[in-house]
């Protein structure tokens, strides 16, 4: 979609709300099989949009991990690490004392929600920060994907078992935040 349409569409959500979102996106094969192969997925997401990374569980777990021996006083107190980040989820002041890196590439161009980067190759791509729906036992799933092999459907685990795709791909990586391309969603809100 073009930024402008993603915008729009965007728009019609308040901050913090949950709506699908569905984008395209080429799976990296091995190199012995990059001229024969093509592979993409298409993924259907519930997602959020504009809601401070620091205020995520995710994020205040990370930061309890990073700082344990160094906490604030009035979390030091607190006997678990469950008891701190609860303490911190509910704290109104926690922005005074949580404080996330700079980007790692691009820039905002509209903060908090649009991206702007330009590629070694000169190559300028917008992107959309979303927030994946927090995954709690017993949830139902949120995110369906679809995978292609030069364009036929694939299942997940007969692409594994042909072994085209880089290893690295298949890792479980847990996400809270992503930066999605504009130029790869589809649809939003359907």
């Amino acid at each position: 979609m073009k930024l402008q349409e993603v915008q729009r569409e965007l728009s019609k959500y308040r901050n913090g709300t949950f709506f699908y979102i569905i984008w395209e996106s080429k799976i990296p094969v091995k190199a012995k099989y990059k001229n024969e192969y093509v592979v993409t997925k298409i993924v259907r997401s519930q997602v959020r949009k504009g809601i401070k990374y620091t205020h995520t569980k995710q994020a205040i777990e990370k930061w309890v991990d990073n700082n344990i021996n160094n906490l604030p006083t009035n979390l030091s107190t607190s006997s678990t690490k469950e008891n701190i980040v609860a303490t911190i989820q509910r704290d109104k002041n926690k922005d005074n004392y949580l404080t996330t890196s700079p980007l790692a590439w691009g820039k905002w161009k509209e903060q908090g929600l649009i991206l702007e980067h330009t590629n070694k190759q000169g190559e300028y791509k917008t992107y959309v920060r979303l927030y994946s729906v927090p995954y709690h036992k017993g949830a139902i799933n949120s995110t369906q994907a679809e995978y292609f092999l030069n364009g036929k459907l694939i299942s997940k685990s007969e692409l594994q078992r042909l072994g085209i795709v880089n290893d690295s791909y298949w890792k479980d990586k847990e996400k809270n935040l992503f930066n999605l391309c504009t130029d790869n969603i589809i649809s939003i809100g359907k």
